[in-house]
């Protein structure tokens, strides 16, 4: 009957003046169908997941490649600037040594003597203003490179703190993209895991499958050869005798409640073989009602127990 795809079945069967209950459940192939598609788009979309991850995992190795090739230039430079300095150190001390001398020098002779000295030794007034001159610009000269050489060591050790703040920050970032890359490489692990998990859930699914087929297969061949079945009165399907109805009435009794009479619905409001709903048998929930019953509502709806059969194998459900 209509809006019912799985039931549990309390089942009263009389034999005599004998009554047993028993429950009856069991998975149709249509279920297992749905299984199969979920479990197979699941893989799908695991798959999928996995090709994204392995992309980013290359990416994310290639950016720690570039970082480590920065890393390295960065620490030649960082050695060329640190040589740099020393060699500049080295012309400021050679420059203050010399500079040094030469006003030790002065400090030796006294300024009077240093003249007179001066002075003797010029053949005129002129050469001894011009040896004086010389000296002075010497001196400031002396100075003036002492003062070049001091800038150009503050700026290399300018440049030096910037290459130093680089090397760290790069050195931060590569282990930032390292922890990044191992996040994609564990994440791509566990969907691995997933994957084959899937995969094995599917082969005991399609196991399945093949055995509710080959189930389905033998029933069919057996309803075929008697159509009415071992355990039915022809009485009881007086109103049916073609032999296509006849096997599609049975058919859709199988699949309804196991071809049994007394069984109710989970929610109680269906009884019986075709699983018909209590307000349709009247309270006459016989066997040969439920023929009836069955029959005219077939008929009423969809015109024959063949169609009803194509909309239950569409639907779940007639």
């Amino acid at each position: 009957m209509k809006g019912k795809k799985g039931f549990f079945l309390l089942v009263v069967l009389l034999f005599g003046y004998f009554v047993k209950s028993i429950i009856v459940t069991a998975e149709t192939l249509d279920e297992l169908v749905q299984q199969e598609t979920q479990l197979t788009n699941q893989s799908q979309d695991i798959s999928v997941q996995m090709e994204e991850a392995v992309t980013q995992s290359e990416l994310t190795f290639g950016e720690i490649e570039e970082l480590s090739n920065r890393i390295d230039e960065n620490q030649q430079r960082l050695m060329t600037i640190e040589s740099e300095i020393s060699a500049t150190q080295s012309n400021i001390d050679a420059r203050k040594n010399l500079l040094g001398e030469r006003m030790r020098a002065i400090q030796v002779n006294s300024a009077s003597q240093w003249d007179l000295q001066a002075l003797m030794e010029s053949e005129s007034i002129t050469e001894f203003i011009n040896r004086f001159y010389v000296m002075s610009l010497l001196q400031e000269a002396d100075s003036q490179k002492i003062q070049d050489l001091n800038s150009e060591q503050s700026a290399l050790e300018i440049l030096q703190n910037e290459a130093i703040t680089t090397q760290n920050n790069l050195a931060v970032d590569r282990e930032m993209l390292s922890a990044k890359s191992q996040a994609y490489l564990t994440q791509i692990e566990e969907l691995k895991r997933q994957y084959a998990g899937n995969q094995e859930l599917l082969a005991t699914l399609l196991a399945e499958m093949r055995s509710e087929e080959e189930r389905l297969a033998a029933e069919q061949a057996r309803l075929a050869a008697n159509p009415i079945g071992p355990d039915m009165s022809e009485a009881i399907y007086a109103t049916v005798t073609d032999p296509a109805e006849l096997h599609a009435k049975e058919w859709i009794a199988y699949h309804e409640s196991r071809g049994l009479y007394d069984v109710y619905s989970v929610s109680g409001a269906h009884y019986g073989r075709y699983q018909l709903m209590l307000t349709y048998l009247e309270g006459d929930l016989s066997p040969e009602n439920q023929e009836r019953t069955a029959d005219a509502y077939v008929i009423q709806r969809y015109g024959s127990w063949v169609i009803a059969k194509s909309f239950w194998e569409a639907n779940n459900w007639y």
